[in-house]
This record gives C-alpha cells, sequence and structure tokens, in this order.
C-alpha cells in the first residue's frame, strides 16, 4: 500500500486505484529503493525546527516551513546518496553490517541522553516534546538519523573522501600565493595570547636591557610549566589583553605587527623567546595555527566532496525519484552548504 502510494505520488501510476488499495501513506522520493516517507519529513521537521528555536511546530510562517521542507528533503536524499555509497565501499572491502549498526545505536542513545539531559525531569522532558506534537519514538527516530547522518556524512565520508584527493604539494602553495599575493595572507592564521612588558619611547639601553631580561624570565617560567594565562594576567602591561589572559584571538598574517610574522613558521603549542616590537617586548604563546596547506587541503576536499557526489548521481545504476520540483543540483547545494575555512 506504501508503494502505490509512492506511485500516485510521482504521477507513475494513473488515479485508477482498486478501491482494495488504501493509500494510508505518502512518500517524497525514492533513492536507489530507500523510500523517504511524507511522515518522516514530518517528523524531521518538527524535531529540528524544536531543537534549533524552541518554538512550537504551527509557529513557523509559510516561508519558514517552505524553506526548512526544502532543506531537509534535500540534506535527506544527499544523507541517503552518501551513506549508500560508503555502505558499498565497506562492504567491498569486508566491513560487517553489524559493526557501524552497534556504532549508530550507540550514537542515537547517546543523542536521546544529551537532549533529555536539558530538562529538570523526565516528566518536562515528556511534557515538552509533547507541547511540540512529538512522541519519544518520533524523537529517538530523529536521533537516529541524527546518528546515521554523524557516522556516514560526517565521519565515514570524509575518511573515504581522503583517499581521493590529494594533499596540495608546494608547487600547489606557491602557485596559490602568486596568484593570490594578498589572498593568501587572510588565509593563514594563528591564535595567540601574549605578555607584554612595554618600553618607554626615552628607555636608556639600561633600562630596555633590564626589561628585555624580565621578559626572558616570563619566558623561562612559561617553558618550565607555569600557565601562561596567570602569568599573562600578573605582568602583562597589555589593558585589553591582560585580564583575559593575554589572549589576542585568531590573527591574519596581515593584522599582525611584522616582527610577528615569524610567529606563522613556529610550531604551536609552546612560548617563544621575547620578540620586540614598537610597543615593548612580547612573549608569545602559540596556540593554533591554520597554515595555508591545511586551508588548501579543506577546500579541495569540499569540492571533491561536491564531485563525488556529482558522481554517485550520474551512474547508471542510480535511481533516483522524487516528487515536486525540490531537489536540483546536489553538487552546487552541497558546496553552497558547506563553509570553506576562513
Amino acid at each position: 500500500m506504501r508503494l502505490v502510494a509512492f506511485f500516485l505520488a510521482l504521477g507513475v501510476l494513473s488515479a485508477s486505484v482498486p478501491p482494495a488499495a488504501e493509500i494510508i501513506e505518502s512518500i517524497e522520493a525514492k533513492i536507489n529503493g530507500e523510500l523517504i516517507f511524507t511522515s518522516e519529513l514530518d517528523e524531521l521537521m518538527a524535531t529540528l525546527w524544536m531543537l534549533n528555536t524552541g518554538r512550537p511546530v504551527d509557529s513557523m510562517t509559510r516561508e519558514e516551513y517552505d524553506q526548512l521542507r526544502t532543506r531537509v528533503l534535500r540534506e535527506r536524499m544527499k544523507d541517503i546518496l552518501l551513506s549508500q555509497a560508503c555502505q558499498s565501499i565497506l562492504k567491498e572491502r569486508g566491513f560487517n553490517e553489524n559493526v557501524w549498526e552497534r556504532e549508530i545505536k550507540r550514537m542515537t542513545e547517546e543523542n536521546m541522553k544529551k537532549y533529555r539531559a536539558q530538562f529538570e525531569s523526565e516528566e518536562a522532558f515528556k511534557e515538552h516534546i509533547a507541547e511540540n506534537g512529538l512522541t519519544d519514538e518520533t524523537l529517538r527516530n530523529e536521533c537516529r538519523h541524527l546518528a546515521r547522518q554523524e557516522y556516514w556524512v560526517k565521519k565515514i565520508a570524509p575518511q573515504l573522501l581522503r583517499e581521493r584527493v590529494d594533499p596540495p604539494t608546494e608547487s600547489d602553495i606557491e602557485e596559490f600565493k602568486e596568484r593570490y599575493p594578498e589572498r593568501w595572507k587572510t588565509v593563514e592564521q594563528i591564535r595567540l595570547s601574549h605578555i607584554l612588558l612595554r618600553v618607554p619611547e626615552n628607555a636608556t639601553p639600561e633600562q630596555e636591557e633590564d626589561i628585555r631580561d624580565k621578559a626572558r624570565t616570563l619566558a623561562l617560567r612559561a617553558k618550565a610549566g607555569e600557565d601562561f594565562a596567570d602569568l599573562a594576567r600578573e605582568f602583562s602591561e597589555h589593558e585589553s589583553t591582560r585580564d583575559e589572559g593575554g589572549s589576542l584571538g585568531w590573527l591574519k598574517r596581515n593584522e599582525v605587527f611584522p616582527e610577528f610574522e615569524q610567529l606563522f613558521d613556529l610550531p604551536a603549542g609552546q612560548p617563544t623567546e621575547p620578540i620586540r616590537t614598537s610597543l615593548g617586548y612580547h612573549v608569545v604563546f602559540i596556540h593554533e595555527r591554520r597554515s595555508l596547506r591545511a586551508w588548501l587541503y579543506n577546500r579541495d576536499l569540499v569540492l571533491g566532496m561536491g564531485e563525488w557526489l556529482q558522481e554517485i548521481i550520474e551512474r547508471p545504476e542510480t535511481k533516483i525519484e522524487y516528487k515536486g520540483d525540490l531537489f536540483k543540483d546536489l553538487q552546487a547545494d552541497l558546496e553552497k552548504d558547506t563553509q570553506l575555512p576562513q
């Protein structure tokens, strides 16, 4: 009976259906035999709306409804295509289906626990989902969907994608720098904290040497294991960052002192020797780096995911049927929805 509803929804069968075929469900799409039911989309929308806005489902405007339904259908179809491709590859490599089903079940239960933990009691939890037209079962179905998406699309697919996309070479990096002489300086970023000891404009050589020695001592203390943020709060003379443990946040290459550019070539996770700038002596701790190499690789992975998805769609054996005009150009949609590293 569900199949009858599906073919009616797609216009594949004529409207003359035998009276005995009671239509109890309609279907939005069919991906290589895997069905997406209208009720499934309704449940996904209701749960996502509740989780993301905290508002009741009936508060949606028509525009909000149409946008959310289009997004949910597209994402569900993409998830199915990628998960099917990943499963096929793993089966070819001898993986047992029970392995990933157990992991998805575990992740589903974790999702349920996280959501329940937001409420003071089980009664408050059940009251909240009931107010939004959901049940424990529909919420579990959504948690399972999120778990499957996280497992296949966010965990397994990126691992398999790395087998298809080569890391950038030195030649690729140099070519990007030559082609975008200013752009690449906004791509590379470092997250820093610092301790500043100011040097007065009229400081004598002896005074400057004394300040430099103090900076060296602080660098040694940080290297010996003392907490850098605590040292910054106690000794830094940079008022705007001192109370935050010296944090400067993420900085691009074109946003730092010229003397700080050397930091982009140093390893993260350790303090530097004192660096002299127009303000004085800085002891800097490099927390993280976003290199041009990593940015280029992430960019290529995003583009590679779109190409892989389009390749899956264009395979002769791929059969996609859907209702309406909601599903267009998956590759462009994926690239639009996936943010490149900043």
